[in-house]
């Protein structure tokens, strides 16, 4: 069954039209060239809920608004360390450094401990916590393609309720949503200037 289509040539004051045209709920991926006005539309989506506090999570990956206080909750993505990731690697330094003192015996047995933490580390890498209640979630996967969503825990966070809204989304991220079941609505977003075109593939 082919999808319903629409199409909107708007600018910035006929977003009201997209957004209406948008579901209130589910997943919404956008499509654009860079500067094209994917944050631009969610944040008229925020504003037509009354939330704001909107901005690209470029590096964050994912925000969260509508959790209480009606501004987004950033969640960070792979750059920073936890305190736990931290001392296994101080740990791993420590036996490397207790290694170059001690006999060949005491040196094998801590690159073996060493190997150990390392193995630890990338299979218990720490993932920050996320919010559940949001109105809105707002994902940005520019940097590192599906698999920033993999790595951080966010691809289970789809089935949380509220509206899921994907900047940069591709043929991958769609293959594996429809893989696994969930539907999703596309926006496409093309032109430049004054108006732009929204077209509107609904799940």
């Amino acid at each position: 069954m082919a999808k319903e289509v629409m199409k909107f040539t708007v600018g910035l004051d006929g977003l009201d039209a997209v957004v209406a045209a948008l579901p209130r709920d589910g997943i919404v991926l956008l499509r654009g060239d860079l500067g094209s006005g994917k944050t631009t539309l969610v944040r008229a989506i925020a504003h037509a809920r009354g939330l704001g506090g909107v901005s690209s999570p470029t590096f964050s990956i994912m925000q969260a608004y509508g959790t209480g206080d009606g501004f987004g909750e950033a969640l960070c993505g792979d750059s920073g360390e936890s305190n736990s990731e931290k001392n296994i690697k101080n740990s791993g330094e420590n036996l490397g450094e207790m290694s170059n003192s001690n006999s060949q015996n005491l040196s094998a047995n801590s690159d073996s401990k060493n190997a150990n933490l390392d193995a630890n580390l990338k299979a218990k890498k720490a993932r920050p916590s996320i919010p559940k209640n949001a109105q809105i979630y707002h994902y940005d996967i520019y940097q590192n393609g599906v698999d920033s969503l993999m790595s951080n825990g966010l691809f289970e966070n789809f089935d949380a309720p509220g509206l899921h809204i994907i900047e940069w989304a591709d043929e991958r991220l769609q293959a594996i949503l429809w893989q696994y079941g969930y539907k999703y609505t596309q926006v496409a977003i093309t032109g430049s200037g004054a108006a732009r075109t929204y077209e509107v593939k609904l799940a």
